[in-house]
């Protein structure tokens, strides 16, 4: 298989260097295209897509905190917290208790595994 290389491709082409080079994430095409099969509304969309940006690997889930979420969609928190519980309770997230510190002296804190929502895209 030959090597693509044409700059084309290059997120940087897009979207420039300044904004690349702050970081990207990755969302599949399906989960933009398809979102209105979930019954969710872009607020819900915009909410996943930052989950997204804190899943750094696929081994350590996202656990940006609530507050956070709200900052970055210019949203209250109670409303990031409602969303949530609404995707939780439709099966589109699930809430998982991390333990981030070995010493056990950090707080646990709360992951956001999205496994439902790729079970739910896998099928569309």
């Amino acid at each position: 298989m030959e090597k693509v290389t044409n700059s084309q491709y290059d997120p940087k082409s897009r979207w420039g260097e300044k904004l690349i080079s702050s970081g990207f994430c990755i969302i599949p095409e399906r989960v933009i295209k398809k979102w209105g099969t979930t019954g969710l509304d872009a607020t819900d969309l915009a909410l996943v897509a930052n989950l997204a940006a804190y899943w750094w690997s696929s081994d350590n889930l996202p656990y940006p905190a609530t507050s956070l979420l709200a900052k970055n969609l210019g949203v209250s928190k109670r409303t990031v917290e409602r969303r949530i519980a609404n995707m939780v309770n439709r099966g589109f997230l699930a809430r998982v208790s991390v333990s981030k510190g070995a010493s056990g002296k950090t707080p646990d804190v709360t992951a956001f595994d999205l496994s439902g929502l790729i079970r739910f895209f896998e099928a569309v």
